[in-house]
């Protein structure tokens, strides 16, 4: 684990105004996320290139999802909102969201149930978490956030408009797509609800799925992962996308964006190493008992100098050019810093030896997490404060959300069950 977490209440205070960009809350509610995730952390300033092909291959999904049948949960809570009477549907919809953790609650620690620990107190309910999704996935139809949504919701029974008028006409649920999967009776208060997919639901979800794109053109359905890592039947624990069994299968620049993405992810992983194993020695010098974070971290460099390869770096050298327009077609940037940065990183590994001794290296990482962090006063490098805060670990190797869309995928499986 990394730095730790504000209070998670004063975390989200911000988020109050992300109403009508539900791409920005999605961006803020990552930012939060990284506090948590494998290799969400960007102490380097590498996200950007995580996200733009964390969107190229697995559109919809984010770091602090957890069960794939969340998607339709959170609809048919809507549905629940919308169906009722309260005049605050924004309430209802909490209302519900709370029954829903109630109702999930026996499948215990582990099983991927947001809440779990929180209960009614929770402020970031699965809605916020799974909204902008939604939208990726086209069963939201409607633009902004929740909050938007339960307004629109209200206006029309204001206006006593007809539900055929929504958006995707014939959607019995405002705001939704018409194709969603029937809520069941009594939802969400159904005994024994789990995250297991009927094979109604199994179709619909990994049609949606499996059609969703980042880009709001419509380009890059055929660098979606999801389209065809799904025709694998049988669940799948390759440890990150580039191991996928049907890997040799993708089309051709498919495979370019992937292999780009797996080089990237060990080139990168030794600098995020040397920022650990920098730190680790500073705070031994500021009298912390940090000697075995240092020994550690060395041995890990070692063993990543001797799985980065030149083809690799070069890999990595000639595309990120490419990779900085591929991000504009996705709505993000990665500015000149970050490509310079990422190069002269490249420069320094090749210049052999440790890179631990390697004055232009370290230098590098230092000047790197300055720029990114001094104005704010969080450097590490400058702040004995940040430091007492560090808990020996941040990032870790880029695996572009993997985690979260390999559950899906196993979710997806035919032969789950098997």
């Amino acid at each position: 684990m990394t730095e730790s977490a504000p209070p998670a209440r004063d975390g989200l205070r911000f988020l109050g105004w992300l109403d009508y960009d539900e791409a920005h809350e999605k961006a803020a509610r990552d930012a939060l996320a990284a506090l948590r995730g494998r290799d969400a952390r960007d102490e380097l300033g590498l996200g950007s290139v995580r996200d733009t092909l964390s969107d190229l291959f697995f559109p919809g999904t984010s770091t602090i999802q957890r069960r794939l049948r969340y998607f339709l949960f959170v609809a048919w809570c809507c549905e629940a909102a919308a169906r009722g009477r309260k005049r605050s549907v924004s309430s209802a919809l909490r209302e519900n969201e709370v029954r829903l953790i109630d109702t999930l609650a026996p499948l215990g620690e582990g099983a991927g149930v947001i809440g779990l620990q929180k209960g009614a107190d929770l402020l970031t309910m699965p809605s916020s978490i799974y909204w902008s999704g939604l939208r990726t996935l086209g069963i939201v139809t409607l633009p902004g956030s929740t909050a938007r949504w339960a307004r629109h919701v209200e206006e029309r029974r204001a206006s006593d408009a007809p539900p055929a008028e929504e958006p995707g006409q014939g959607s019995r649920v405002p705001g939704f797509a018409f194709d969603l999967p029937p809520m069941p009776d009594g939802f969400p208060n159904i005994e024994g609800l789990d995250f297991n997919l009927p094979d109604g639901e199994r179709i619909y979800l990994k049609g949606r799925l499996s059609t969703a794109v980042a880009a709001r053109d419509g380009w890059g359905l055929e660098h979606n992962l999801f389209t065809h890592f799904c025709e694998l039947k049988a669940p799948t624990n390759a440890s990150f996308p580039w191991r996928h069994p049907l890997k040799r299968r993708l089309p051709a620049q498919t495979r370019h964006y992937l292999d780009f993405a797996a080089a990237f992810s060990r080139v990168m992983y030794g600098a995020t190493l040397l920022y650990n194993c920098l730190l680790s020695r500073l705070r031994m010098e500021d009298g912390a008992d940090a000697e075995r974070h240092v020994l550690d971290y060395r041995k890990k460099l070692e063993d990543w100098a001797r799985d980065v390869t030149p083809v690799d770096l070069d890999v990595v050298s000639a595309g990120m050019g490419e990779i900085a327009q591929l991000a504009g077609r996705l709505h993000h940037t990665i500015d000149n810093r970050t490509i310079l940065f990422v190069r002269r990183w490249i420069e320094a590994v090749r210049d052999g030896g440790k890179v631990e001794k390697n004055p232009a290296a370290c230098d590098l990482i230092r000047r790197r997490e300055e720029q990114l962090k001094r104005h704010l006063g969080t450097s590490r490098f400058y702040s004995e404060a940040a430091r007492k805060r560090w808990r020996f670990q941040a990032g870790g190797r880029l695996e572009y959300r993997w985690t979260i869309a390999r559950s899906y995928l196993n979710d997806l499986a035919e032969e789950r069950d098997a």
